[in-house]
């Protein structure tokens, strides 16, 4: 039965929207470690930007107008997040890794004063329309989802952005000899993993038809595990969106397989666990022998 199940069109559909949030921001995610970087603030972008889109949405008429105001105040939330990550990295030559941690804490903490810990409920049908429900029977978030891939395809492999990225984490020493603003594209990178993960916010306070300032725990660690997974290599100069897009699609096989088995969830930990260990042992080798 679980096996029927499994193979069923519509399950994959399942599939697809489950997935679909941890890879709008992985896409971010990618282009920001081909970079040598790291975002490990994501997770609380997710929920600030809920947080504050609903509360503008609640005190504004229900029109589509009300709605693009909404989304466009997330976005902007999403990019400022990342220009402070970008600045803090690129200015203060912190290490992207302390920090986008502390940008992580910090916007998790304004998201639970900003909210007084409470969940927003009951927003407009002219937003929620906008990224739930479906086109025909594919679920919006799906298709959210796939716009993101072909932008994020399309900046990491046919723009000025994605080669630079790609070749600061190669070699970030000579793109600076080559008279390239390295910080400029690091700012830009940054920014674009900031408007991603707002516009996962968006998207899932759409699903959930609510805001809850705790959304997003440990997002930044799934897109971290699906990029890996994908072939994105940790040390930087080298990002697939493409591999993202399969490194999200095999995890979210995995756990929906373990759903229809009826495994207890502690073990859906255990086995992401044990797949991203070894992307990364395998990244490792294969980094190693092409060095």
């Amino acid at each position: 039965l679980s096996a029927s199940n499994f193979l069923n069109a519509a399950n994959f559909v399942n599939i697809g929207n489950q997935i679909a949030i941890n890879l709008i921001i992985a896409v971010g995610m990618t282009i920001v470690i081909t970079t040598g970087g790291i975002d490990l603030s994501v997770g609380a972008n997710v929920a600030l930007t809920g947080i504050i889109v609903a509360s503008i949405l609640k005190k504004l008429p229900p029109t589509l107008a009300s709605a693009l105001i909404g989304i466009l105040a997330g976005i902007a939330i999403g990019v400022l997040i990342g220009l402070i990550n970008g600045a803090l990295i690129t200015q203060l030559s912190l290490p992207p890794f302390i920090a986008t941690l502390g940008m992580m804490i910090t916007i998790r903490g304004a998201a639970l004063i900003y909210s007084d810990g409470r969940v927003i409920y009951g927003l407009p049908d002219n937003f929620l329309d906008l990224f739930s429900g479906f086109y025909g029977t594919i679920p919006k978030p799906i298709v959210v989802a796939a716009v993101v891939c072909l932008l994020g395809i399309f900046i990491l492999n046919k723009t000025i952005i994605g080669r630079y990225a790609i070749a600061i984490g190669g070699n970030e020493r000579c793109v600076e000899v080559c008279g390239i603003n390295v910080n400029k594209y690091k700012m830009v990178v940054y920014a674009i993993s900031g408007s991603l993960a707002a516009i996962s916010g968006l998207t899932l306070t759409s699903m959930m038809n609510a805001a809850e300032p705790i959304a997003g725990n440990l997002y930044e660690l799934d897109a971290i595990a699906v990029v890996v997974m994908g072939g994105t290599s940790l040390t930087g100069g080298k990002g697939s969106v493409v591999g993202t897009l399969l490194g999200a699609l095999l995890l979210g096989i995995v756990r929906n397989g373990l759903n229809l088995m009826r495994v207890q969830p502690y073990y859906h930990q255990l086995a992401t666990g044990i797949i991203i260990l070894f992307s990364v042992v395998i990244n490792s080798i294969q980094s190693k022998s092409n060095s």
